[in-house]
């Protein structure tokens, strides 16, 4: 049984703009409810504090001695120029689905954010995204990938995007360099040593980045989003319109407050009907996906649910 991953990844992707056992729908949030923040204050160990207080009997040195100066005489003022870089103190998110296929586990795809990197000379949050199969799956169909994209932290845009792909047989190792001035893409295969540009929208983001462009965006119940993603090269408009917000249950890790989105794709001005995909994104400012499904007739129905959410 062969999975088609580029299928499985555009699933993920449009749930972003917008398990085994499924998420408990609840209608009433009369109850404590956590978030994916509060998953990853927990990861983080809470700071001692180590400035004692002044005591009152500490003596205070001797003030030096000041010769006057002359109060007529002109005052000489020397001024500088300092340019003070902004300092962005190195965090990292991780989160990690676990991905079921007809209810049997397949596999884990884990996202990594990075914060406080540079990127020739660019303040840049450094997204990565890992699709792997377990053992069971790899027997069948192996999938170990690994995307990266690095975003720039002023425009929330990608600079550059990487792909490393490992599929079967099939192997790709990519990168896609997005020219803002100019609205080009510029792609190179390292396998194949094919080279290629491309016009694309100047919003224009690659699959990973879009989580960092929904976390800077407003979510609320009847809003509709449109995001340009270039996918292998192919340029989609993905639409997603907030339906709804519900209380879900993810099993081992808690109830999450989420808006509702069942996105769909268009390429070439046609509405890409590979199958349908909905999920859930947490309503906090983390705005992390919880919970996607997908169904198409290559493999029924797939899901991928949220298992673990650090920070360090």
């Amino acid at each position: 049984m062969k999975i088609k991953n580029s299928i499985i990844l555009l699933a993920i992707v449009s749930l972003l703009c917008g398990c085994v056992s499924r998420p408990v729908i609840k209608k009433s949030a009369d109850f404590q409810m956590a978030s994916v923040q509060s998953i990853l204050d927990r990861s983080e160990a809470p700071a001692e504090k180590t400035n004692a207080a002044p005591s009152a009997e500490t003596e205070k040195p001797d003030e030096p001695v000041l010769p006057v100066k002359n109060l007529d005489a002109p005052v000489e003022i020397q001024t500088t120029e300092k340019v003070v870089e902004e300092v962005i103190q190195p965090v990292t998110e991780t989160y990690k689905y676990r991905v079921d296929w007809l209810k049997i586990p397949v596999g884990y795809v884990t996202f990594e954010i990075k914060d406080g990197q540079k990127f020739e000379g660019r303040n840049i949050y450094l997204v990565s995204m890992y699709v792997k199969t377990n053992a069971f799956a790899s027997k069948i169909y192996k999938i170990e990938d690994k995307y990266t994209s690095y975003v720039d932290r002023e425009t929330n845009l990608p600079i550059k995007f990487e792909a490393s792909r490992r599929e079967g047989t099939y192997k790709k190792d990519a990168r896609t360099i997005y020219d803002r001035k100019t609205n080009t893409a510029y792609f190179e295969n390292f396998l194949d040593h094919s080279k290629k540009s491309y016009p694309v929208p100047e919003d224009v983001m690659d699959p990973v980045s879009v989580l960092i462009k929904m976390r800077t965006g407003d979510m609320d119940i009847g809003k509709h989003f449109v995001l340009n993603i270039d996918n292998n090269e192919l340029l989609y408009k993905i639409h997603a319109y907030i339906e709804r917000k519900e209380v879900i249950k993810i099993p081992r890790i808690g109830d999450f407050a989420c808006y509702y989105v069942q996105p769909y794709a268009v390429l070439n001005n046609n509405k890409y009907d590979k199958g349908t995909i909905s999920g859930y994104i947490s309503a906090g400012p983390e705005k992390m996906v919880t919970f996607v499904e997908a169904k198409a007739s290559l493999f029924s129905k797939m899901t991928a649910t949220l298992v673990s959410a650090e920070k360090t």
